[in-house]
């Protein structure tokens, strides 16, 4: 092979690779336009998140946008909002303690003092959240541009001997 048959060969694959290089962005631009048409047309459910924990603690606030680099969470409204998260379960959780009937109340005193908080900030917050009960009332809710919370708990001690809880 001649040199200039040579460099010939090597212009011919130099072009290529820009080309081939610029077909792969526009190709990824293309893939990340269509997961973000895909993310705004389904309904987005993060099914377990801890929130709720910092919600009996003075001065959080959830209506805020909190930085999760100064204590303040991975989960706020705003941020729901700006992610295009449509609907949470809120995790109440109680730590395991003694197995007794002394145990039990505490973890249900616990338990029944982070449902009110839950339900402090729904009502408080009732124009842009509201809680949902059904797999139809995130639907539901979506549609009036708000988000979905739903209740979970996480650990059934709270519940202790008790079924009917």
């Amino acid at each position: 092979m001649s040199l200039k048959s040579f460099s010939r060969a090597a212009l011919a694959g130099l072009f290529f690779l820009c080309f081939s290089a610029t077909d792969l962005v526009s190709l990824e631009e293309t893939v990340e336009q269509r997961a973000a048409a895909i993310h705004d047309a389904v309904l987005t459910i993060d099914t377990h998140v801890d929130t709720p924990m910092r919600l009996t603690q003075p001065g959080y606030d959830i209506a805020k946008k909190n930085d999760p680099r100064k204590g303040g969470g991975k989960l706020d409204f705003p941020r729901m909002k700006e992610g295009g998260l449509d609907a949470v379960f809120f995790a109440v959780f109680v730590g395991q303690g003694p197995r007794t009937s002394e145990g039990n109340q505490k973890a249900k005193d616990e338990a029944l003092k982070t449902l009110e908080a839950i339900d402090k900030a729904v009502k408080t917050n009732s124009g842009i959240v509201e809680k949902a009960l059904t797999a139809d009332d995130a639907y539901r809710i979506e549609k009036k541009h708000k988000r979905a919370i739903y209740i979970g708990m996480e650990n059934g001690y709270p519940v202790g001997r008790d079924l009917s809880m």
